[in-house]
């Protein structure tokens, strides 16, 4: 799966059976450190992005479960077989 908002992207694998998530890749963070950078700067930016990514996937599922416990769960069910059976 690949998730890109504004100038970001991340990509990682997703597991059907229980939704976990693996491989991970974060956009780049810069490692070059000047004198004076906190050297935990590096580390620091990259839980940051993997911490987005987990809120752009929890706004995935909330659109998903607004859809499926929605009314028109029905006409998404009917229009996916529709496209299945296309071939698209």
């Amino acid at each position: 799966i690949r998730i890109e908002k504004d100038a970001e992207s991340w990509s990682f694998t997703l597991k059907a059976e229980d939704f976990s998530i693996g491989s991970l890749r974060t956009p780049t963070v810069e490692t070059k450190l000047e004198e004076g950078d906190d050297p935990d700067a590096p580390f620091l930016e990259k839980v940051f992005l993997m911490e987005k990514c987990l809120s752009h996937l929890d706004a995935v599922y909330a659109a998903f479960l607004d859809i499926r416990f929605g009314t028109a769960w029905g006409e998404e069910v009917q229009a996916f077989r529709t496209w299945v059976a296309r071939g698209e």
